[in-house]
């Protein structure tokens, strides 16, 4: 036998269906694969026949596409009972399936944000200096290098580590506030005794490796 091209009948609605609010939700029944064909319009076009609708909502699915279901409110309710008691709604060939609502369904409606551009983070300025080329004939003492950096501002600690039990010609010298550390970085180049010192900031994998070396020399 041919096949029809005439939809599905739907079920019929119970004649005491009422109208419980001015919304009522809607299901597309038919085919997915037509029913994402079938636009808002459409819809709006459709149940603007029994009143006029103050808002139209169709659910998207996970893919952004139209889904089956949504709602519709009617700015009256004998507006939302009249689509109510219409038994059967057809739309291109698709069966619309209605259901009173005692609210309007919440939306939730995501903003779109324009994406800021990335900050850049400062480093946080650091107290700390790290001094490099103290000669061991020099015997450069934490003394003598307190004296020496204090022309920068008040230094609180000096720590010259050792490597294998041996001067290793580094030293870390810590000030009392960054500001003073900034102006010893200035200099990069500087001289003690017979030493020609080299001053760098901070680095971290420099300054693990400065306190481990210094960690394990105090454990022997």
């Amino acid at each position: 036998m041919p096949q029809s091209d005439a939809p599905e009948p739907a079920n019929e609605r119970p004649a005491h269906a009422v109208a419980k609010s001015t919304c009522i939700t809607f299901q597309v029944i038919g085919k997915a694969s037509k029913t994402g064909h079938l636009q808002t319009g459409d819809l709006e076009k459709h149940f603007s026949q029994f009143g006029k609708i103050v808002k139209l909502h169709r659910y998207l699915n996970a893919d952004n596409t139209p889904s089956t279901c949504g709602f519709v409110v009617f700015e009256k309710l004998a507006e939302a009972q009249a689509a109510l008691s219409e038994k059967c709604h057809v739309l291109d060939k698709h069966h619309l399936k209605l259901a009173s609502s005692r609210r309007v369904p919440s939306v939730s409606q995501s903003k779109q944000k324009v994406p800021s551009k990335p900050l850049t983070r400062q480093p946080k300025p650091s107290k700390r200096i790290f001094v490099f080329g103290l000669k061991s004939k020099d015997q450069i003492s934490d003394a003598m290098l307190e004296e020496h950096f204090s022309q920068f501002g008040k230094v609180n600690k000096v720590l010259k580590p050792l490597t294998n039990g041996k001067p290793s010609g580094r030293a870390i010298v810590t000030f009392d506030s960054p500001k003073a550390a900034q102006k010893a970085l200035a200099m990069p180049h500087q001289n003690l005794l017979t030493s020609d010192l080299q001053v760098f900031a901070k680095f971290p994998a420099l300054s693990k490796q400065l306190f481990r070396s210094s960690n394990s020399d105090k454990g022997t």
